[in-house]
């Protein structure tokens, strides 16, 4: 269980950041 939970955070956390840089990239081009 603790090793699925750690894949679950990992997960979770690399799915945040994805959608971040996604928003990021597109606050970029619309300032530019």
């Amino acid at each position: 269980m603790r090793i699925l939970d750690l894949v679950f955070i990992v997960w979770l956390s690399f799915l945040t950041l994805y959608q971040f840089n996604t928003l990021f990239q597109l606050l970029v081009d619309g300032w530019l």
